[in-house]
């Protein structure tokens, strides 16, 4: 019987401080490396393939690819997205009433399909304190993203506000907020917006939905 094997082994390559897109603060990081290395037993003998590197935060353990080392302004549209999201998804379902349990969980499935990194309760509720201590300006993201990137941010606020409480006015107003932050580029913007509530209205009530022309 052969004791010889292989398996993979992780190094780190360095350390230091970035900005951690799940907690959105300065956090410490490791730059990971993996290493499949050839034994004996579960002794290594020498490295036979570089599996990858990944970004370890220190404070939530969460993984990035490398590029979250990248400054904030030089990350890529999805990055972008998912903090515009993450914003108003705060100010949205910090609207109007508290949220039961199972509200929050159809809230976390619905913004876990579009964000670009992990999104859980604990995320959620650190959205909507935020949003309340009034840090979900997203009138920033209006020269950042391009035009279905803001459509995609206020699409995801209306389904939200119907999701959670079946269109409560004070939520349906904060997703049209946060379309004037954005400048949705379209004469009958307010109208177009209507249609969105409408119609995510309708799929949480079950009629339905005319198909786009």
């Amino acid at each position: 019987m052969s004791l010889l094997g292989t398996a993979a082994r992780t190094r780190t390559l360095e350390s230091g401080t970035f900005w951690c897109p799940r907690e959105r603060g300065h956090r410490r990081y490791q730059l990971r490396s993996v290493r499949r290395w050839a034994q004996v037993g579960h002794f290594p003998l020498f490295p036979v393939a570089t599996l990858g590197t990944f970004l370890e935060c220190g404070s939530c353990q969460a993984p990035f690819a490398p590029t979250a080392l990248q400054p904030r302004d030089q990350r890529g549209l999805e990055d972008m997205l998912t903090v515009a999201l993450r914003r108003a998804a705060g100010r949205v379902l910090g609207a109007g009433s508290a949220l039961s349990t199972e509200q929050q969980r159809e809230a976390v499935i619905l913004l876990q399909r579009y964000a670009s990194v992990p999104y859980r309760l604990v995320d959620l509720d650190s959205d909507i304190a935020a949003a309340s201590d009034g840090e979900s300006e997203l009138s920033s993201f209006a020269g950042t993203l391009n035009d279905h990137a803001r459509e995609v941010v206020i699409d995801i606020g209306a389904q939200l506000a119907t999701a959670v409480g079946d269109g409560e006015p004070e939520r349906m107003d904060a997703v049209r907020e946060i379309a004037g932050e954005l400048g949705i580029p379209c004469a009958n913007a307010q109208t177009s917006l209507d249609e969105r509530l409408q119609q995510a209205l309708d799929r949480r009530l079950g009629r339905a939905v005319p198909l786009p022309s």
